[in-house]
């Protein structure tokens, strides 16, 4: 069957079986109070490998544009790991640091894959600043911030799909499936938050993949500015829905993925009127 070919092993069952190893593996040898948080280093570790594979390794030092996207998720990846491996006692590093250091990530981003300064770039610097941040907002919570991220992966792969661009159709397809690995180890009872670590890896990802494909569509930043909205799904969840079984811990995050798979689907529209418009 098609379904099961190698592109779809490749790209979907192999990133979403190593991350779950991984996360696991992660877990066991760090153990303790920082285990968990840190196992979200197996969605930056499989990621980066799926980008070798497919977009092969540049040269280093890297140049501007999208071909250092490599290795700017290795600079991302390392962060999250110093601040994840010294949080305190209570599991978090001091709120400057993590705000900072997610902040300078998306700048750098922006910037060294736009690359330079551009509209494109500012527009997409804000929307990784609001993501970020309300990620962080619920970092602890089991499995909404991974849940997400998880459906903002499946948004790029969405909209990737529409801009006709079948390199990063695939990577989106791969950081989805590591997403989702990790998912599983941070839905309830076993709960491992998400740690700084995923946050700068998944959201860089998929920030990563919206350059390329801004680059691409410039006019695909109409479709970011609905897609963000993605990202308070959790407190629409609270104000919006009132039956208690889909606000309850094990159920929450899949309320949360359903409301914020509107946002993504007006933006696919968008995007699909957007590039079908006829020239000039």
């Amino acid at each position: 069957m098609d379904l099961f070919d190698s592109v779809f092993i490749r790209s979907a069952a192999v990133p979403f079986l190593a991350t779950g190893i991984f996360a696991g593996l992660i877990r066991w040898i760090a153990g303790g109070r920082i285990g968990k948080p840190l196992a979200g280093a197996a969605v930056g570790v499989v990621y980066m490998w799926m980008l070798a594979v497919r977009l092969g390794a540049p040269d280093f030092p890297p140049g501007p544009g999208g071909d250092a996207i490599l290795y700017i998720m290795l600079i991302g990846l390392l962060a999250g790991i110093a601040l994840d491996a010294s949080a305190d006692a209570a599991g978090r590093p001091a709120a400057a640091y993590q705000v900072t250091a997610m902040i300078l990530f998306g700048l750098l981003l922006a910037y060294w894959l736009g690359p330079g300064v551009s509209v494109v770039s500012i527009a997409l610097a804000a929307v990784w600043v609001i993501a970020v941040l309300r990620l962080r907002r619920r970092n602890l919570a089991p499995a909404v911030a991974a849940g997400m991220l998880t459906t903002a992966g499946i948004g790029m792969i969405v909209l990737t799909w529409i801009g006709g661009l079948a390199a990063e159709r695939e990577l989106a397809v791969a950081l989805t499936a590591a997403l989702a690995g990790f998912l599983l180890w941070s839905w309830p009872p076993l709960s491992y938050p998400a740690g700084v670590t995923l946050l700068l890896a998944g959201t860089g990802g998929i920030f990563a993949l919206a350059l390329r494909l801004a680059d691409a569509w410039p006019a695909s930043i109409a479709a970011f500015a609905v897609f963000v909205f993605l990202f308070f799904a959790d407190s629409a969840a609270v104000k919006v829905v009132k039956q208690p079984l889909l606000l309850s811990r094990g159920v929450f995050p899949l309320t949360v993925a359903a409301l914020g798979a509107l946002p993504i689907a007006l933006g696919a529209v968008i995007l699909l009127i957007l590039t079908n418009l006829p020239a000039g």
